[in-house]
């Protein structure tokens, strides 16, 4: 079941993946439409000082969708390792509490065996005893 879990969920972060790149590529073709925008109406001044740059070099743009990519591709990877190593962490604790607690129960068990045993032995000591001292009277 964990191992279904970890192949589903590696399945979403997958599609997360392509959405990034989708928003990525989508952010760019916007920033840049509207950096032309801008400067084609005369309003290059208004552009914040980094879209600026792009004026000059296409590529300032490409750029830094690009770190903000990596930086969100790195995020999402360290979520999925994360997401990975606890579900198989839980796994892991469960079974060291299943048998710790089976074997709890099993020396428990054994020593309220012990214990009948013992009790029965007494008795029959008890009652050997008895039938000694009679045979012997």
């Amino acid at each position: 079941i964990t191992n279904e879990f970890i192949e589903m969920a590696q399945g979403q972060f997958v599609l997360l993946r392509e959405a990034e790149i989708n928003f990525s590529d989508a952010l760019v073709d916007t920033v840049q439409q509207f950096v032309t925008f801008k400067a084609a109406s005369g309003q290059a001044d208004q552009l914040p000082d980094v879209l600026k740059e792009s004026l000059d070099d296409k590529d300032v743009i490409s750029n830094m969708a690009a770190g903000m990519r990596d930086q969100h591709m790195q995020q999402i990877d360290a979520r999925e390792d994360k997401l990975i190593t606890r579900s198989r962490n839980w796994v892991k604790e469960l079974c060291d509490d299943l048998e710790n607690s089976e074997n709890k129960r099993n020396r428990a068990k054994v020593q309220e065996i012990t214990y009948f045993l013992d009790q029965h032995r007494q008795t029959f000591m008890s009652a050997l005893d008895e039938v000694a001292n009679k045979l012997e009277v």
